[in-house]
């Protein structure tokens, strides 16, 4: 009796001690109720398994998609540039690896694969750990240092989102020791790896200031504003290295001459401009960084996110795509903007307007960056060698902007997929083909170099 006494105080969160009477209670009541509690307490299936309420103690939320999705937003709604979430989420991307990789043998840290990521702190063989958890609040360290200038409820957010995934587990009976060392040693993990980011001249490559070049051929802006990160190689680089071992070559020798490639490439832009089909306007829209509130970074992470959940991929092989993806999209916009920046070319809105008809506008606004070579075709050739690695060429059903209120699209293949990416800026008239193929081999390059890391 004095048993179930103690038991029934710790179910209502009362001392055993304190007074009240149980003797009104008989011994069948008693067991019923002690019954009762106890679902309560231990979270015991409810009548309506569909209420999204009730935590499913058979299947754990899966953290890394959490953390993929809550990335994703933040930059959005921080107004982060590809270049500069694809950072924030390379960066978390490792914190996240790097705390769940200890849950199996066969996954290998990236410690000194990474450039100058050394000396990361190890777990305690004595203790006990959820790798889910650790790899949560590292990335909540990580990603509050990164969104420093964000708003105050941004950054909170990233706060709940790791305190919800520690409540997850609580009410689900991971007990407090498990909890409470899985957040000590993710914090210790998420504040070594900040220190590795504080060494990266991240803010040089932000600041420092850029006069544009002039002469025949060289980009000029065609709208109002400063170039896009002009110094966009000048910090570290994660896995490809500074000196271009994937570079794209060089674009087309400038000319005027209407028998020159220079020529004939703008003039299929201007051909297709004119004769542009609804289908060509709608792949343009869907494919355009920042058109409809999404990054081109940010898209390619929720692209992930639809194949994790198609896939129904655990929290390991979650966090191995995901660093691998988010590794890949920083050194793109590296390599791509020191391409870009090295040559400086002309946008075919000017050469266009200047050659052949000077009331001419592209279907979309020309970015604020030189043009060769095509970012999203870059992105898209790293995305095809990571993906085609990771899981062979499956079917994708990219939902990645039903959100903005834009249906789904659907693809037979990956390949498939990258090549209506790619070739979306020739449709609509920022690009020339020849940029985008060379763009295309650009980033299967850097895709292969990140398959090549010992993970």
């Amino acid at each position: 009796m004095q048993l179930e006494l103690e038991l029934t105080c710790i179910f209502l969160g009362l001392n055993s001690q304190t007074h009240f009477s149980l003797k009104p209670l008989l011994k069948n009541q008693l067991f019923y109720l002690l019954l009762i509690l106890t679902c309560f307490g231990l979270g015991c299936t409810p009548s309506d398994p569909t209420d999204p309420t009730i935590i499913d103690n058979t299947k754990e939320t899966n953290f890394v998609s959490d953390w993929m999705e809550k990335l994703g937003s933040t930059s959005s709604r921080a107004g982060l540039n590809s270049p500069k979430a694809s950072r924030v989420f390379a960066y978390c991307g490792i914190a996240c690896y790097e705390g769940i990789h200890f849950s199996n043998t066969q996954l290998h840290s990236l410690e000194n694969k990474i450039n100058g990521l050394t000396n990361l702190p190890k777990p305690s063989d004595s203790k006990s750990y959820h790798w889910g958890l650790v790899s949560s609040f590292a990335q909540k360290q990580v990603s509050f240092y990164l969104f420093n200038t964000a708003s105050i409820e941004l950054r909170q957010e990233l706060v709940d989102l790791a305190q919800n995934h520690r409540s997850q587990l609580m009410n689900q009976g991971v007990s407090a020791e498990i909890i409470g060392n899985s957040i000590y040693f993710g914090e210790e993990l998420g504040n070594a790896i900040i220190q590795w980011i504080m060494n990266d001249n991240f803010k040089t490559a932000d600041t420092s200031s850029y006069t544009i070049p002039t002469g025949l051929g060289l980009w000029e802006p065609t709208a109002s504003g400063n170039p896009v990160l002009p110094h966009w190689d000048k910090f570290r680089y994660l896995v490809s290295d500074p000196e271009m071992v994937c570079s794209p070559g060089i674009p087309n020798y400038f000319s005027t001459e209407t028998n020159s490639i220079y020529y004939q490439d703008a003039y299929e832009v201007y051909e297709l401009s004119s004769a542009i089909t609804d289908d060509q306007k709608q792949i343009a829209d869907y494919w355009a960084d920042g058109k409809n509130g999404v990054s081109a970074a940010h898209h390619a992470l929720e692209l992930l996110r639809n194949i994790i959940r198609q896939k129904n991929l655990n929290q390991e092989t979650s966090a191995l795509a995901f660093v691998k993806l988010s590794i890949g999209l920083s050194d793109v916009y590296q390599n791509c903007w020191k391409t870009k920046y090295q040559h400086n070319s002309m946008r075919p809105e000017t050469y266009i307007k200047q050659q052949l008809n000077n009331n001419w506008q592209p279907y979309l606004s020309s970015p604020a960056t030189p043009e060769f070579s095509s970012a999203m075709a870059v992105q898209s050739g790293m995305i095809y060698q990571v993906f085609q690695d990771l899981f062979g060429d499956l079917n994708v059903v990219d939902s990645s902007l039903v959100s903005k209120g834009i249906s789904p699209r659907s693809y037979s293949s990956v390949n498939q997929l990258v090549d209506e990416a790619a070739y979306s800026s020739l449709y609509g008239g920022t690009q020339f083909r020849h940029s985008i193929e060379q763009g295309m081999y650009q980033g299967r390059c850097i895709g292969q170099k990140i398959n090549e890391l010992d993970l």
